[in-house]
């Protein structure tokens, strides 16, 4: 009767080790399944910022050819405010802004001459 005892207290100890793995194995199961899915949601995040970042490069490369389109633009408005070359000439630019500067007779500020520009460009 004695190794009846042992032999139970070997068992229970060889089953309580497989249980113990099996349940060890399914939990890690599990983590790897969270870990893969925050991994994802990650990097698919990641993409949105990337795919946002190409999209504020285009429109600024847009912009700076808008930029220097209306820097041409100026310095032919300035070099025939200098010479007295009419716009009809020059090409691009529109009379109405001419008209404002012809009328002033004193020189214009960067700024305000951009601004006639734009309103032009609408």
């Amino acid at each position: 009767m004695d190794y009846v005892g042992a032999i139970i207290g070997v068992l229970g100890t060889i089953l309580g080790g497989v249980l113990s793995y099996a349940a060890f194995h399914r939990n890690s199961k599990k983590d790897s399944e969270e870990e893969g899915k925050s991994s994802g949601t990650m990097l698919t995040e990641i993409g949105y910022i990337k795919g946002g970042i190409d999209r504020i490069e285009r429109k600024q490369d847009t912009q700076d050819a808008r930029y220097i389109s209306m820097a041409e633009r100026m310095s032919a408005v300035e070099s025939s405010a200098k010479t007295g070359v009419s716009f009809s000439s020059a090409g691009s630019i529109p009379p109405r802004s001419y008209h404002g500067l012809k009328k002033a007779r004193h020189p214009i500020g960067l700024m305000t001459l951009l601004y006639f520009l734009y309103i032009s460009a609408m």
